[in-house]
Formats: C-alpha cells, sequence, structure tokens
C-alpha cells in the first residue's frame, strides 16, 4: 500500500512521510531564499515576488475530444492565458529537470518511478556528477508542490499530502517486460484480469509512481508548453495531484509506442476490448470535471 501523510494502512501501521525529519517548508524563508537567489543570479527583484505570472487557469472547452485524435497535445481547454512561469522560475525548472534527468541514468527509469523526494535529494547529494539541489531549486520544488493545483485549471484531489510522502516499496511488484510496477493488491489484480480477457497485445505502459517521478513527468510537460503550467495541467497531474502514486495504471497496445498516450489509442481493437470489460473504469472519461483532456488509457482502480 501506498503511504500519505500520516495515514494508517491496513496493517495498521503508522507512515512516516520522509526519512530525514524533513518538515514543511516555511513559506517566507522560502521567499527570501528565493530572492537571494534572484540577486546572486542578476534577476531583477521584481522576479523574487513570485513564481507564477499573472493569469487564470483557461476556460473548458464544450468538447475536450475536439483536438486531432492523431495529436499527442490533445488538450480540452483553452489556456492560452494560463498561469505560466516567471523567469527565475524557468531558470530553476531547467536546473532541476537536469538533476532529475541525471538521477534517472544513475539508477534507472523503473527504479526512478518509485524513489520519494527525500530519496531523489539524497541520491543526488551522494554523486559528484549529479551534485546536491541548491537550496533554491528545493524551495522552487516545494513551492509548486503547495500549490493548489485549481489555479491551473486541474480540479482533482491530491492523494499526496507532502512532499515526503512515499511509495511503500514492500507492497508493489515488478511487471516483467514492462521496467514499471503495480501495487499489489486490486491494481495487480485488475491488471492480470485484463490481460487475461484482453490478451497479450495489451500491455502496462506506466505503473505506480512518486512524488519525484511526477516532478519530472510534470516539469518536462511544462518545459515543452513554455512555461505554461495550466496547459501542461491538462495533460499531467501536477506534483502530488497523480492516482499513479495510490494504484492507478495505464495502459496500451504492444508496438503502438507513444501513441498509446493520444487519441489514436481509441482506434485499436485493445481499447475496443477494454470498454467491454465491466470491471475497467476510466480515471478522466471525456466528460470528467477534473480539468482533464480524456485519457483513455487510464485506468482507475480506486
Amino acid at each position: 500500500m501506498v503511504h500519505t501523510g500520516r495515514q494508517r494502512s491496513r496493517a495498521g501501521k503508522t507512515a512516516v512521510p520522509g526519512h530525514d525529519g524533513s518538515r514543511h517548508m516555511n513559506r517566507r524563508q522560502m521567499l527570501k531564499n528565493l530572492a537571494a537567489f534572484c540577486i546572486s543570479a542578476g534577476v531583477p527583484l521584481r522576479a523574487a515576488a513570485g513564481l507564477l505570472e499573472p493569469g487564470r487557469f483557461g476556460r473548458r472547452d464544450e468538447s475536450p475530444q475536439a483536438t486531432a485524435p492523431d495529436s499527442a497535445n490533445n488538450y480540452c481547454c483553452d489556456t492560452s492565458d494560463g498561469r505560466r512561469l516567471t523567469p527565475i522560475g524557468m531558470q530553476l525548472m531547467g536546473s532541476v529537470l537536469h538533476r532529475f534527468s541525471a538521477i534517472i541514468k544513475r539508477i534507472g527509469y523503473g527504479n526512478f518511478a518509485l524513489i520519494s523526494f527525500d530519496e531523489a535529494r539524497h541520491t543526488a547529494a551522494a554523486y559528484a556528477g549529479i551534485g546536491a539541489f541548491s537550496k533554491a531549486e528545493t524551495d522552487f520544488l516545494a513551492f509548486l508542490f503547495s500549490q493548489d493545483a485549481a489555479d491551473y485549471g486541474f480540479r482533482g484531489h491530491k492523494p499526496f499530502k507532502n512532499i515526503t510522502d512515499a511509495v511503500d516499496k514492500s507492497a508493489v511488484v515488478k511487471i516483467p517486460g514492462t521496467g514499471n510496477y503495480l501495487l499489489n493488491g486490486d491494481p495487480l489484480r485488475i491488471y492480470r484480469q485484463m490481460r487475461a480477457d484482453i490478451g497479450d497485445k495489451l500491455v502496462l505502459t506506466s505503473g505506480i509512481r512518486g512524488v519525484a517521478k511526477q516532478f519530472y513527468l510534470f516539469l518536462n510537460k511544462a518545459r515543452k508548453t513554455g512555461g505554461n503550467l495550466s496547459l501542461a495541467a491538462h495533460s499531467i497531474a501536477p506534483p502530488g495531484y497523480s492516482y499513479h502514486g495510490i494504484g492507478d495504471f495505464d495502459v496500451g497496445k504492444t508496438g503502438l509506442g507513444l501513441d498509446n498516450f493520444t487519441l489514436r489509442f481509441t482506434h485499436t481493437d485493445v481499447y475496443k476490448k477494454l470498454q467491454q470489460l465491466e470491471y475497467a473504469e476510466f480515471r478522466y472519461p471525456p466528460d470528467n470535471r477534473v480539468g482533464v483532456r480524456f485519457e483513455p488509457w487510464h485506468i482507475k482502480t480506486l
């Protein structure tokens, strides 16, 4: 089971987030640190007032599926005036992504899916080729995690309440041939039943993942959108908000590659069979009110 905050597991044990006595960041101190970083980096002090430019989350489109099915960026909303990172935010985003990428090269993508934020920090500090996250980088990530994703138009719940919340590695199972892990229990049972009913054309494309990987995925998407967090949040849940952290998983068709994450997947025989399974439920259907594009590959397990 994945523990969040001080949530109790079914076994009755209390989960203690983190393992280095980390406490919540003091917001005032964080902004002071950002201001100091701006001065040392030669960034105008007005940029230190915050990491987000003014803007709103963007209005919902009447038809979430209106985008062409062969597009990898089939967003459901107009986010042209969405929340964007300031110049200092863009700079920090680039530096933390570089550090996350170096961690992945060191420990492997599969292992990276399971590590906590604290473990990512400790791994970076342990290798000279990666280097420890700076105070400004850590505060930047803490700032993003603390933000209400509704500001980006994402109206889902937040399974991970604290940035130090971690996946219980003893409760996950590695799925052969995929490089991904699933939570033991309902997620594993549902996936195995799908494989039995649909066949080996169905493949697990993304399983359980912790806060570190969600940061990496979300910031990578934000970089591609030019720092538009509203646009990024319509296809990748912000850190802490992903149900992949507590059991959800993605499926696709073997051989389809990255198109498994576009509406092209809906034209496959795997998807058509998936629709016929009464126990299969999509987390983000076409009419969802969360503010997320239609994800016909994302399986709801809770």
